[in-house]
């Protein structure tokens, strides 16, 4: 038994287009154009993540959400990653050395990083709806 994932580009509760494992991770990484038909758009990304039993989907376990942007090249857009890459470090709330999560002490002063933070993640990474999540399993050949 392995495990393995599938790309998916969607739009509301539709599958538009699975994409390939090569083409996501070169797009991701910025290595090749892979996207063009998609340019100057924000486009919808669902990951499904499965057990495999004879290199076959067996078990879907988890299935992501997020969002990209891409070029006119057809590149990710960079700042729209590393951008990602900051709200990623910065949902981790700060730890005090009791172990709990650090809080403000100064009286009415309200610190709000963090909740902000929350929704700028959120919006990057969209939920998937249960139709969504059903035919995105029918893809995969387990509904």
């Amino acid at each position: 038994m392995g495990l393995g994932y599938r790309v998916f580009i969607v739009r509301g509760d539709e599958v538009v287009a699975p994409i390939s494992q090569r083409a996501f991770n070169a797009f991701w990484h910025g290595r090749e154009p892979g996207l063009r038909k998609y340019a100057r758009q924000t486009v919808s990304f669902a990951m499904a993540f499965y057990e495999t039993r004879n290199r076959r989907p067996s078990r879907c376990f988890r299935i992501d959400g997020l969002n990209a942007r891409v070029m006119s090249s057809g590149r990710m857009d960079q700042q729209f990653y590393n951008e990602g890459l900051v709200l990623a470090v910065n949902m981790v709330q700060p730890i005090s050395a009791s172990g709990k999560v650090a809080r403000s002490k100064a009286g009415s002063v309200i610190d709000a990083r963090h909740d902000f933070t929350r929704r700028q993640h959120e919006a990057r990474h969209h939920r998937i709806s249960h139709k969504l999540q059903h035919l995105i399993l029918k893809e995969l050949g387990l509904a």
